[in-house]
């Protein structure tokens, strides 16, 4: 399966976001705040996150591992409707 969206303004106008009613300058203003705010942070990416580190090298071993993929990915099953 393969899910293709083509939200306006991307996914920050996209399903359960706060909705816009068409207004372009909106989605701009959202996405400007949202870019400014993730630049004002001091960790920004999660494999560089100590705690991430620490899960990985304490408990779940290395990324895409065994145990990680165990524990951190899903699978679909098909269920019949009642």
């Amino acid at each position: 399966m393969i899910e293709i969206m083509a939200c306006p303004g991307g996914c920050i106008g996209g399903g359960g976001q706060p909705y816009h009613h068409g207004n372009m300058e909106i989605l701009k203003a959202r996405a400007a705040a949202i870019y400014r705010e993730d630049r004002s942070k001091p960790l920004r990416k999660s494999h560089e996150n100590l705690a991430i580190i620490g899960l990985y090298k304490d408990y779940l071993g290395e990324p895409y591992g065994k145990k990680a993929h165990q524990l951190l990915h899903t699978s679909y099953t098909g269920r019949k409707k009642i």
